[in-house]
């Protein structure tokens, strides 16, 4: 992965409703820069801010679980955005695959990896829903777009296009996908490397943002307990003052490849390393003073000395993973009893849940 592509020089968050005058006048400005000789004038010219503000303020209205929205953010505010359908409108699409309707930067922005940020984060979250495959249209003159793409894994499907008119002119769009978008669910056997690959990580961790983990970083999940199968990603735990003033890591992290996503966001900073597809590490950001940061520590411990309760959170993690092997969301959600039963919490939430 390119490292550059995934530099996060400005944060990455939901968007709201008051973000609609914004993003309508990043779009528009967007398209006619991106779109200048490859559109018609006429239609570029003809871009309403107004019109897309309303349209914006609809779609963010209906944001959710059926699309995600997601807005870039520097010292003088928003730089560009991101809309993703969950699930694609493509006839014959799959039940799991997303679709990138939209990633525009404003142009004064461009080339100084706000892009990146952008999809690195949707990627991100859209892993961990579980969607396995994103596709997306592109027009074949936009060759900055086919190349940034590319870079992320997307590849062009062969004999897949849309035709459609643009005041009075014929456009073609190719149809560009990045299948396995997220890695299924496998559980292995115990690697006695573990430890070490997170001893590894935690010297460049602390080199890298140790001022900030004043919480100290921690080895948790299952890759942290002894002889307990695992799916095999290294979880670090780091626990920060606050998640406001650790916002000043994302830099840094991305740095080591790290790719932030906004998972959780009241309650910790979700990063993954290097990509959805192909992870070797999960980050946690979590306020050391946080019930979260001491229930994700004291489940691995309760692992550790109970060779009977890790035996039991083994099967079922072997169970959840063959049923929900491209579910992510659906494999966490269903260990949540079972966690809460270990910590003692018999009413905790799904949404509280300690990721293994």
């Amino acid at each position: 992965m390119n490292a550059t592509l995934a530099r996060v020089s400005t944060s990455v968050r939901r968007a709201d409703g008051g973000d609609a005058p914004r993003i309508a006048e990043i779009h528009v400005r967007s398209w006619q820069a991106a779109y200048s000789g490859v559109l018609p004038d006429e239609l570029l010219d003809g871009l309403s801010v107004s019109e897309r503000e309303q349209s914006w303020r609809v779609l963010l209205a209906e944001s959710g679980h059926r699309r995600l929205i997601l807005v870039a953010e520097g010292a003088d505010g928003l730089t560009g955005f991101c809309s993703v359908a969950t699930p694609s409108g493509d006839a014959g699409a799959g039940e799991a695959t997303a679709e990138d309707g939209a990633l525009y930067v404003d142009p004064v922005s461009w080339r100084q990896g706000v892009g990146g940020a952008l999809l690195s984060a949707a990627l991100g979250e859209l892993s961990e829903r579980g969607w396995g495959e994103v596709v997306l249209w592109v027009l074949p003159e936009n060759r900055v777009a086919l190349d940034f793409y590319d870079r992320f894994g997307f590849v062009v499907e062969d004999g897949v296009e849309k035709r459609e008119e643009r005041s009075g002119r014929p456009v073609v769009r190719l149809r560009i996908v990045l299948a396995g978008a997220d890695e299924p669910i496998q559980i292995a056997p115990y690697d006695p490397s573990w430890p070490d690959r997170f001893a590894e990580e935690r010297s460049a961790l602390e080199e890298t943002i140790g001022a900030w983990a004043t919480g100290g970083f921690h080895h948790v999940g299952s890759t942290a307990v002894p002889g307990l199968d695992a799916k095999p990603i290294i979880d670090i735990l780091a626990g920060v003052d606050s998640l406001g003033a650790s916002r000043a890591c994302f830099e840094p992290l991305a740095e080591l490849d790290y790719l932030h996503a906004p998972y959780r966001a009241e309650e910790m900073h979700w990063f993954c390393k290097p990509h959805p597809s192909r992870r070797t590490h999960h980050l946690h950001l979590i306020p050391a003073d946080s019930s979260r940061f001491r229930d994700e520590l004291a489940f691995r411990d309760r692992l550790r000395s109970s060779d009977e309760v890790a035996a039991q959170y083994a099967a079922l993690k072997h169970d959840l993973a063959a049923r929900f092997s491209r579910d992510r969301e659906a494999y966490t959600d269903a260990k949540a009893e079972f966690i809460a039963g270990v910590l003692g919490h018999p009413g905790i939430a799904p949404t509280r849940r300690v990721p293994s």
